[in-house]
């Protein structure tokens, strides 16, 4: 039988008793053959013999790869055998030897260990380690545009388009490393949609924040977001404090400072951020029951445990419409504004200082702007109690938040 697109659908060959397969062979290209198994699948296949065995190798599956196709691959193989070679044994060998995308991941991972936040590397890790995992047996420089896509399209109809595009966003920081260490000649993602994301612009309400505070338990989550509401920072520079960037000491009119390195803050620069008095009354509360703790919440890395005790929180607050702890930030933001905090002030307490002065002028200007950041921050303080000695009651879900925002980075 000649092989070809028509014959091959048409025929529906009688398997004999007790066996799964058969393979059908071309009437003119020795060697080039059809396996069709026991459920109906079709699978081309090349055969040739080599030492004395016969020695059998896959070229793809019918209807995606066309008997056209199939056909002209077997003439190059023919070649090779006849020269001398074991193309399938040849493929297997560079199957084996080719860097597998998971071999790549823990490479990478080794080398930005040193280079990023321990929450940033934690989140990398984790797209990488467990959201990439399908891919990890797959050769690095093998895979595909269409396969990274399909990926990418499940994690957004699972998790929605910012989970889809952090873990885009991750996997091509991957392969570009990659391909400055030569390990891949393109980067399949770089062409891969980055999905539409919805911006946020949630200032929760007075009653809102009252409710969030009252609502928190006698935990270190429950400290980590009061203190997130009494300071704007992010929450992973509160969740992963350690106490050796606290100084509870009550001089010059502080009530004690936390001091951020370079390290943990986002635009890489030093944090100054005084304590209000509420504050201060939550940290030290902790230093008393603290030990000898590096870290004034959870273990090893800081705190951990944000989804689930954020899912606890919300089902206390049902009545509420959704909100998330970076609305705590911008809420403090737009609340010392409305307060008639002067803007630069707001930004330097949010750490989100432009035009930064270094040496003596930058020391000068830190020291003069920590008295208005101590005042800003005891303002907002005040408000804070408040609103939560009020006590008012949780609306109905759903409502929109009044406040305009101020507009702010991330």
């Amino acid at each position: 039988m000649k092989l070809n697109d028509r014959t091959v659908t048409l025929s529906k060959p009688t398997l004999p008793e007790g066996k799964i397969d058969i393979v059908i062979f071309d009437e003119d290209i020795p060697g080039f053959g059809l396996r069709i198994r026991e459920g109906g699948s079709r699978v081309w296949i090349f055969q040739y013999s080599r030492d004395g065995r016969a020695r059998r190798m896959t070229l793809g599956k019918f209807p995606k790869l066309s008997a056209r196709e199939a056909r002209e691959m077997v003439g190059p193989l023919a070649h090779q055998v006849g020269l001398g070679h074991d193309p399938a044994a040849e493929k297997q060998e560079a199957r084996t030897d080719k860097e597998t995308l998971g071999e790549a991941v823990m490479a990478y991972l080794q080398v930005k260990k040193s280079e990023l936040r321990p929450r940033t590397f934690v989140e990398t890790e984790r797209y990488l380690s467990e959201t990439a995992s399908g891919l990890h047996g797959r050769p690095l420089d093998a895979i595909t545009q269409k396969e990274i896509a399909d990926v990418l399209t499940r994690i957004a109809g699972a998790s929605g388009n910012a989970t889809a595009n952090r873990f885009r966003a991750n996997l091509a920081a991957l392969y570009a490393w990659a391909a400055r260490q030569g390990k891949v000649a393109v980067n399949p993602v770089a062409f891969t949609e980055k999905r539409p994301e919805q911006s946020r612009d949630r200032v929760l309400k007075d009653h809102e924040l009252a409710a969030i505070w009252n609502a928190l338990p006698a935990s270190d989550y429950g400290a980590i977001v009061k203190l997130l509401i009494l300071t704007g920072q992010r929450r992973d520079e509160i969740g992963a404090l350690r106490w050796s960037e606290i100084d509870l000491t009550q001089l010059g009119g502080f009530n004690g400072v936390i001091n951020l390195p370079k390290e943990r803050t986002k635009n890489r620069r030093p944090h100054m951020i005084p304590l209000s008095p509420a504050a201060r009354a939550i940290l030290a509360t902790l230093r008393e029951q603290a030990g000898d703790r590096e870290f004034v919440f959870g273990r090893g890395q800081g705190f951990s445990g944000w989804s689930a005790s954020k899912a606890a929180l919300d089902a206390d607050l049902a009545k509420m419409a959704d909100w998330t702890l970076h609305d705590l930030r911008l809420t403090c933001a737009t609340g010392m504004a409305e307060l008639g905090v002067a803007p630069h002030i707001v930004e330097l307490v949010l750490n989100h200082q432009s035009g930064h002065k270094g040496g003596i002028a930058g020391v000068y200007n830190r020291a003069v702007n920590g008295k208005e950041r101590r005042e800003a921050l005891d303002q907002w303080d005040r408000h804070i109690a408040a609103l939560v000695a009020a006590k008012p009651k949780l609306k109905a879900s759903g409502a929109k938040p009044g406040a305009k925002p101020v507009k702010m980075a991330a």
